[in-house]
């Protein structure tokens, strides 16, 4: 299962809000539900339904490691991490319907919009680099030209579970 720090999503679902689909799902650390988690459906900041016992201020600061230094100074913490925990998880149900067909392996090409999944038929012996060298000028079209292309090139489910290990009793309210 897609995790971040031990932080994983279960029981995900999409609705459509006034400003197009929003996400909402139960959020684990470990095997315990630590908070009921949704985007705001009108664009306002996403919540955090705590169970009783834990810290929202001790997970925040858990997911802090794991987000770029505009969200830390914007104070989106919460809301970068669950984009990307929520991105991941995304991209794991792709690389097992890419397993179920007989893939080894894949290439997620993204310019954070567009998203782009190379299959490969074995495991590539190269770097990811290596691979988006290759495909690069067949793939061009489909992104923004002025973005940033990112690839990630999953080999295995382990490659989903991304940083340590939160425990449960590290979130815990004092």
């Amino acid at each position: 299962m897609a995790s971040i720090n031990g932080i994983s999503l279960k029981a995900i679902k999409s609705f459509e809000g006034m400003e197009g689909t929003a996400w909402q799902g139960n959020v684990y650390v470990g095997a315990k539900k630590v908070a009921f988690w949704s985007q705001d459906g009108k664009g306002g900041a996403d919540w955090f339904d705590m169970m009783n016992g834990f810290s929202k201020k001790k997970l925040v600061e858990a997911m802090k490691p794991y987000v770029d230094q505009k969200s830390i100074k914007l104070k989106i913490i919460d809301e970068s991490f669950m984009y990307n925990l929520l991105w991941l998880n995304q991209t794991e149900k792709e690389f097992k319907k890419a397993l179920k067909k007989g893939y080894k392996a894949m290439l997620e090409v993204t310019d954070g919009f567009h998203v782009t999944n190379y299959y490969c038929p074995d495991v590539p012996n190269c770097t990811a680099e290596a691979l988006f060298m290759r495909i690069k000028d067949d793939i061009k079209d489909k992104f923004f030209k002025n973005k940033e292309i990112r690839y990630h090139l999953y080999k295995g489910l382990e490659d989903f579970c991304i940083g340590g290990q939160l425990r449960p009793e590290d979130i815990k309210e004092d």
